[in-house]
Parts: structure tokens; C-alpha cells; sequence
């Protein structure tokens, strides 16, 4: 029997693995695929060079991994998010710091921070009816969300995730595989998806799809928002209707990439700037671009909503024609197609059964909570945090948390543990 069975070997999971030798419990950690990171991996291309087919930005002051980068020595570097431009009505012009700022009714935003209003949809913070339009733009881009589905308005007015943020050599596997050395790789149990998790008079009963079973004091389950939502694991005794409230609350947002490298010279003879991001507005979807990435030659073209989905299938040369398509407007990168080095990659988080879509939205009216403890089971990940809701840095404090509360449940006190 372990102390803590840990179900994920994402960002969150490995926190929490991280937690648990610190307290001297022993503990593995089943992970579905075949590595870990969850939806923060990376790949290289025949380049050489890294890309991050899901989270590549560490936003937010006071990102706690920003520490974990530091004490592991992995380099990283600083994305401002001041070189963000709005492609929009046949014109690309250069974003002020207040070009969002402009849209909201700051008296009913006031309000609602106050909690003397109540939460709306972030589309009803509009200042005029083109402000409306250009929420509703910015919902889709941000969370992945397609009406009549909007984000609250109250979880945007709080968020601390920022734009830009760091940027991490070697991408976000670098701190994946430190982290993952770190809790140990004979821990970590891969492609192990789990089907069922019931309590039982001696333990934690843990069942796989493999056949593979596993007893533990405490389980710690850190599975995406949309595995949760599917049923595809099954809980003994049931989740408590206080439990699928707060997960009603919450919808997987879709987003996708597609990612193209380039030919270095063609990105200086354009003098695109490092760390471009463009918003491109004119399109039925809006789109998302980020070019120069970290100074690397790369496109990154976001695409979100039902549209992410779309794309799924997508070939390569398919992927390119699409991204032609998309950023024909946008004069400065017009041609990029001609100078591009590898075949374009799709990514397919919303296919991909073990993450069914991209982050976590929360609805207007509904509120997250931290880790919560459904009797020796202990539900944590990027899910449960309201600091960094949506992001690695809030998987990485609700792991931390979610682990500690499974620590103090097993009588060791958390101050030990520090």
C-alpha cells in the first residue's frame, strides 16, 4: 500500500509527488500518456529547436514556478506582452495598454470586484455595443469559449494571469523532465489510465484500464476538468452533489495551434519583432497569432472554439494552406509560406481523450474553490486554484495545496513538510 496514490503527471501532479517526499510518504503517480506533463509538453523540431504544443507562457507576477526554474538552473526569458497588434478592419496597428481597458463599464466592473453587484457574463461589462463585439472576440480567444457560452465576468476582473510572461528555454519539458527526475521515474507509471477509484475498509482501491490495481492511503487526482465532466472514471462512493455543482459551473475551453517554423531570414528581412502577438480581428473566427516566439523563427497560430475543433484532422499541408488563409491580412507576414523548414504540426487537445479541450472557463455566477476533499480522495489541478485559475502556475499551487491537505490528512503536519 502506497501513502498517496497520485492520478496525472502534469504540472500539478508533480508538484504534489514533489510534496510527498518532502513529507518522507511514499507515493506514485499513474499518468495516461505516454510521458508526463499533461497539457505542457513540447517537442523538437528537425531543427533542433523546441516548440510547446500546449502551455508555453509562465504568466503572472509571482509565478511560483519561477522559483522551481531558478532553483533547477533552467534558463528562461521575459515575453512583456508589449509588442501585442490588433489586425483589424484591413489595418495592423500597434495595441496601447488600455486597448481592452476602453471596452468595460468601469463603475459595474467596481461594483461586481465589490461583490455590491452580481457576477454577469463578461460580454454585459461592455461600455457601447462595439465593445460588446470586441468582448465577445476577446472571450473566444481567451478561453476557447463560443456563444452563447461567455467566461465570467468576475474571474476575468480577478485573474492574475497577465499577458506575455516567461518563457522557458528548451520549452515547457525542460522543467517537466526536471520535475518528473526529481519525484522519481520509477514512480511515475505511464500509459495508466485510471477507471475507477473507490474507497474501500482497507484503502483506497485504485483500478486501471490495463487490469492494474493499486491500494493507497489517499488518492490526489488531478485530471482535467473534461475528463471529469466525461464519466470516463467512476468514483466509490459517488461525488457529492455539492461536488458536480461546482463542476457545472465550469466548461472545457478549445484551443488549438498550429505551428510552423520558418526560415530565420525571412522573419529579420521583415523585422517582425520578438514575441509578436497579433489579434486578428477581421476573421469569422477571430484567430490568435504569436510570431518570433522567444526569438525563435516560429508562427504560432491559435485557433479557438468550435474551430479548434475543426482543425483536428488537419494535414500538414492542410495546417499551412489554413494559416495562409488566416494571416493574409496581416501584410508583414505575407509570403511566409514560401520560406517555411518543417512540415506545420496540429495539435489535438480537444480529441485527445485525456485532456477533451484546453483549460478550464468558468461561467458567469459560478466560483471556483482551491482543492477539494471528497472523502480520502483529494481533487486538485489547474482547475482548482483561483489565483492562476486556467494556467500551470495555478495547477501548481492547487498540487501544492491539494497535496498538503492529503499530507495533514495523514496526520503529518504540514509545517514539517515546509
Amino acid at each position: 500500500m502506497e501513502d498517496i496514490i497520485i492520478v496525472g503527471a502534469g504540472i500539478a501532479g508533480l508538484t504534489a509527488a514533489l510534496e510527498c517526499k518532502r513529507a518522507g510518504l511514499s507515493y506514485r503517480i499513474l499518468e495516461a500518456c505516454d510521458q508526463p506533463g499533461g497539457r505542457a509538453r513540447s517537442r523538437s523540431l528537425s531543427s533542433g529547436r523546441v516548440i510547446d504544443l500546449g502551455a508555453h507562457w509562465l504568466h503572472g507576477e509571482g509565478n511560483p514556478l519561477q522559483a522551481e526554474l531558478d532553483r533547477y538552473g533552467i534558463g528562461y526569458r521575459r515575453d512583456t506582452g508589449e509588442a501585442i497588434y490588433i489586425q483589424e478592419n484591413g489595418e495592423l496597428r500597434q495595441a496601447g495598454d488600455d486597448w481592452l481597458d476602453t471596452a468595460i463599464d468601469h463603475d459595474r466592473a467596481d461594483a461586481i470586484k465589490s461583490g455590491q453587484a452580481p457576477d454577469c457574463a463578461l460580454t454585459e461589462l461592455a461600455a457601447n455595443p462595439e465593445a460588446h463585439r470586441m468582448l465577445a472576440d476577446f472571450a473566444l480567444l481567451w478561453d476557447g469559449v463560443d456563444p452563447p457560452v461567455v467566461p465570467s465576468a468576475l474571474e476575468f476582473l480577478s485573474d492574475e494571469n497577465t499577458p506575455g510572461g516567461l518563457e522557458i528555454e528548451g520549452g515547457m519539458g525542460a522543467l517537466i523532465g526536471r520535475m518528473a527526475e526529481e519525484a522519481g521515474l520509477a514512480r511515475i507509471h505511464l500509459r495508466t489510465s485510471v477507471s475507477r477509484v473507490a474507497e474501500a475498509d482497507d484503502g483506497v482501491r485504485i483500478q486501471a484500464m490495463d487490469g492494474s490495481q493499486w491500494l493507497a492511503r489517499r488518492v490526489l487526482f488531478t485530471g482535467s476538468l473534461g475528463v471529469l465532466k466525461s464519466n470516463m472514471v467512476t468514483f466509490q462512493p459517488p461525488l457529492s452533489g455539492d461536488f458536480h455543482e461546482h463542476l457545472a459551473g465550469l466548461v472545457m475551453g478549445r484551443v488549438n495551434k498550429i505551428v510552423i517554423e520558418c526560415d530565420p531570414a525571412f522573419l529579420a528581412a521583415r523585422e517582425i519583432p520578438v514575441d509578436m502577438a497579433i489579434e486578428l480581428l477581421d476573421g469569422d473566427p477571430p484567430h490568435f497569432c504569436h510570431v518570433h516566439s522567444g526569438g525563435e523563427p516560429v508562427i504560432q497560430l491559435y485557433v479557438a472554439g468550435r474551430q479548434a475543433e475543426r482543425i483536428e484532422g488537419m494535414t500538414p499541408a492542410e495546417a499551412l494552406d489554413y494559416a495562409v488563409g488566416v494571416l493574409r491580412p496581416v501584410a508583414a507576414l505575407r509570403g511566409f509560406d514560401m520560406h517555411v523548414v518543417s512540415p506545420a504540426i496540429v495539435t489535438r487537445w480537444v480529441a485527445n481523450p485525456y485532456s477533451r479541450g484546453a483549460y478550464s472557463c468558468c461561467l458567469p455566477g459560478a466560483k471556483r474553490s482551491g482543492p477539494r476533499m471528497e472523502g480520502a480522495v483529494v481533487f486538485c489541478g489547474d482547475t482548482f486554484d483561483t489565483r492562476f485559475p486556467a494556467s500551470v502556475a495555478g495547477a501548481c499551487l492547487s498540487g501544492r495545496a491539494g497535496a498538503r491537505m492529503a499530507i495533514e490528512a495523514l496526520g503529518v503536519k504540514v509545517a514539517e513538510v515546509a
